[in-house]
């Protein structure tokens, strides 16, 4: 089925002709794909968390807004040129039609069936539209299509226009933008609940340990001191929510997850105070704040002490490898396999026979069962 896409058509900063508008996301999504048949491999690979964290965004509603879509229609037909309507006139294709109105500019692309335009940047975005069709198909979404000529030369185009888009900019680091969120109370609990429950539960964290510094002082990196604090505590936390039931019980009582999280930091920062001298990794960290919350009596703090985890730095070579994933599927893999608890069975042959052996064995088994403890 045919789909026709409207909106102005000029030439942009570098040349390049654009039609930019707007357009369901249904229609969006449906009729562009990724152009691996031209090993356009500048494109990375959907990510489902990301995915998962847009479908979020864009279900919750508020503050919703996205910057346009980038795609690209590639004229391969010998000697037509999108350059001689961009005045006004029509362009007609071996699969689609371009018009464009001389006195506003307004452009049509119409597409035949089966062909669909190329993404270049907004992937994520426009595979998020099966998370949620019914709530998604009443959205606009904000577009801009490139016209580029010649097949390979448009692969090119779009490798370049892709690395412009993602690399040429600054971004905005996760600590500038955690402390744009945070600041002066801007943002009421609600509206802050209201992008992730996440968000709320880290500011109220922060707010408590700076009321109570003292308690928390050998946690360089939660103090507003550490350079990014709040990215720190807001990726614990993350992990915290992700792997735990903290959402669902913070909504039912709010003050006791809360408390119940800061007795944890508390425990974590005599950690940091006796053991750990330098400042980690926030991987670790996460991994302290989980299993501290979650399950105290595993005493993976030991574990990374004794493993020298707790020795390497966010700053390091190891660090891009040490995810909290990792660290957590690799402590809770030892500890699966770590002999818990060892008993011995013995026969009975007399009182003295039998007191002087069940002591002997009952120490032995004693400093086992604690040597295993550390797992």
């Amino acid at each position: 089925m045919s789909v026709t896409f409207e909106g102005i058509i000029d030439r942009s900063l570098g040349g390049f002709v654009c039609i930019r508008g707007f357009a369901p996301f249904k229609e969006l999504s449906d009729n562009s794909e990724v152009n691996e048949a031209a090993n356009a491999r500048y494109q990375r690979d959907l990510i489902s968390e990301h995915k998962e964290e847009i479908k979020n965004f864009m279900d919750n509603g508020a503050y919703l807004f996205f910057p346009e879509v980038i795609l690209s229609y590639t004229i391969t037909d010998n000697g037509k040129d999108i350059s001689t309507i961009l005045d006004g006139g029509k362009l007609y294709l071996s699969n689609a039609y371009i018009g464009v109105d001389k006195k506003t500019k307004k452009a049509q692309l119409k597409l035949n069936d089966n062909v669909k335009l190329t993404r270049i940047d907004g992937n994520h975005r426009l595979s998020a539209y099966d998370l949620n069709e019914s709530l998604y198909n009443s959205y606009n979404f904000p577009f801009c299509i490139i016209i580029l000529n010649e097949q390979y030369e448009s692969v090119k185009k779009e490798n370049i226009l892709f690395h412009n888009i993602n690399f040429k900019q600054i971004p905005l680091t996760k600590e500038k933008s955690l402390e744009i969120l945070f600041k002066d109370d801007i943002y009421s609990d609600v509206e802050l609940k209201s992008m992730g429950l996440e968000y709320l539960i880290t500011k109220k964290i922060l707010d408590e340990i700076n009321k109570n510094e003292d308690k928390y002082k050998d946690l360089p990196f939660i103090t507003y001191k550490h350079s990014y604090p709040k990215t720190f505590m807001y990726e614990a936390v993350e992990f915290l929510c992700k792997h735990s039931a903290v959402k669902s019980n913070y909504i039912k009582n709010e003050n006791k997850i809360q408390k119940k999280i800061l007795n944890a930091l508390e425990k974590i920062s005599k950690y940091y105070r006796d053991d750990y001298k330098s400042t980690g990794s926030c991987a670790m960290f996460s991994c302290l704040l989980y299993y501290e919350y979650e399950c105290p009596k595993m005493r993976v703090n030991k574990w990374f002490y004794n493993t020298d985890i707790c020795t390497i730095n966010d700053r390091t070579a190891y660090c891009d490898s040490l995810d909290a994933e990792t660290l957590k599927s690799l402590f809770d893999g030892i500890h699966d396999k770590a002999v818990k608890k060892i008993f011995k069975a013995s026969s009975w042959i007399g009182v003295l026979w039998y007191l002087g052996y069940k002591t002997r064995d009952w120490l032995v088994i004693h400093i086992l069962n604690k040597l295993s403890s550390h797992f």
